[in-house]
């Protein structure tokens, strides 16, 4: 809920690293910092890859920060999956990169994703907020 403690379109870039698959909701939170980021912004993350399959889901470990043949940010685990860059294609463009997967074992590979904000929105595009409780500070 970091769109509860920082202005819209206040912030340069943020970092995150290996922590996309400790929250409840991945999706919201990329959304949410995507929204506080100034146009032209950068959310810069890096992850190992499907992290929640080599952990077996255990502890805080609930999603796979993957991609797919396109290269498209996926985020998903047993019951869940969303085609990021697809999701979000309208407000930002997302560049992917990862480890080389024929010299790298898979429980070895990471991903980086870089996601540039090209244009302002309205949470509510991508959120149902009236479906979920917004706490106000």
């Amino acid at each position: 809920m970091i769109a509860n403690f920082y202005d819209v379109e206040s912030v340069d870039g943020i970092m995150i690293n290996n922590a996309l698959d400790h929250c409840i909701d991945p999706f919201r939170s990329i959304v949410e910092c995507l929204y506080i980021l100034k146009k032209g912004g950068y959310i810069c993350t890096l992850h190992r890859r499907a992290e929640a399959i080599y952990e077996k889901y255990t502890g805080l470990h609930r999603w796979n920060v993957d991609y797919d043949s396109k290269d498209h940010l996926i985020i998903w685990n047993e019951d869940n999956a969303i085609d990021v860059t697809k999701a979000l294609e309208e407000v930002s463009d997302i560049v992917l990169t990862h480890s080389d997967e024929k010299i790298t074992p898979r429980e070895k590979q990471w991903i980086k994703v870089e996601i540039k904000k090209k244009q302002c929105f309205q949470l509510e595009q991508f959120l149902d907020l009236k479906k979920e409780r917004v706490w106000q500070i």
